[in-house]
């Protein structure tokens, strides 16, 4: 392991001899017996050239004033970072970070400043180990160490490219169903046709592309690869300005939610839950 070649201590040593003209004015700010201060002088002067004695009084050496600047710029970093509050860490997924979070981050009444992560590995993983606060999901927890609160339900949307709107319009929902079955479905890792639509149970779909993250699936309609059926928090703005189009059907909802998450041996955790529930409440009637 690494060390200091200069302990802190005598770090602080140099300060003092710095800003007090003689060994006994530097030994009283310093608490110590001048002897013994003038020991330590002889032994740092001898073992990293920071001292030197000219005409009967010690000074610096230009060694010593680099240091100095150094050891000055690191106490003031130390007492800012011990000073700073700490941030509340947040982590989510890409999708809700982009459509939920930092959209309406403005409103969420917190006095500490927000960190958000998408982190690439599994969200439980990242909360157990420590490395966040928070978390917000569209699923529950399964390790029984971190508590949730389910913040509201999701509902789904089929959605497709805009230049289908014609051709659809007056199709009745059979029709429309069997012209779906005939396109090319954007599919989510998890997320199935039959999932949502009785129409598909037993009947064979063409499936394309397959993309492991949601923003991905909304990016491959929007340039007309295909439909998909998706989170409509995802499409609320493609929808909004008209880059995508959606069809009012019986859709079978998913029974996940929206998810605040966070450990069960938490200190202080019962005021950041309230604040954070209210927000992403005011975020998702926002969506």
């Amino acid at each position: 392991m690494d060390k200091y070649l200069i302990p802190p201590e005598e770090g602080v040593l140099l300060l003092a001899f710095k800003k007090n003209s003689t060994i006994r004015e530097a030994a009283q700010v310093l608490g110590c017996d001048p002897g013994g201060l003038l020991r330590k002088i002889h032994r740092m002067a001898a073992a990293y050239g920071v001292l030197e004695k000219i005409r009967g009084r010690w000074q610096l050496t230009q060694k010593g004033a680099q240091l100095i600047v150094w050891i000055e710029d690191s106490m003031r970093s130390q007492k800012k970072l011990l000073q700073a509050t700490p941030p509340i860490r947040l982590a989510t997924t890409m999708w809700l970070s982009e459509q939920v979070i930092i959209p309406y981050l403005a409103q969420l009444k917190s006095e500490s400043p927000v960190a958000i992560a998408t982190p690439m590995k599994s969200l439980e993983q990242e909360m157990i180990l420590g490395q966040s606060d928070f978390v917000i999901a569209c699923h529950p927890p399964h390790d029984p160490l971190i508590a949730h609160k389910k913040i509201l339900k999701e509902d789904y949307s089929i959605i497709m490219p805009r230049s289908w709107q014609r051709e659809i319009k007056n199709k009745s929902e059979t029709q429309f169903l069997e012209m779906l079955a005939k396109r090319p479905y954007i599919r989510h890792d998890y997320l199935n046709p039959d999932v949502f639509l009785d129409y598909f149970a037993n009947r064979k779909i063409e499936c394309e592309i397959t993309v492991d993250h949601l923003i991905g699936v909304r990016a491959a309609v929007v340039s007309e690869l295909g439909w998909s059926c998706v989170p409509r928090l995802l499409v609320k703005d493609a929808l909004e300005t008209n880059r995508l189009i959606e069809r009012k059907l019986q859709v079978r909802q998913s029974e996940s939610h929206l998810c605040l998450w966070w450990r069960r041996n938490q200190r202080d955790s019962k005021k950041m839950v309230e604040s954070l529930t209210e927000w992403l409440k005011i975020a998702c009637r926002m969506n």
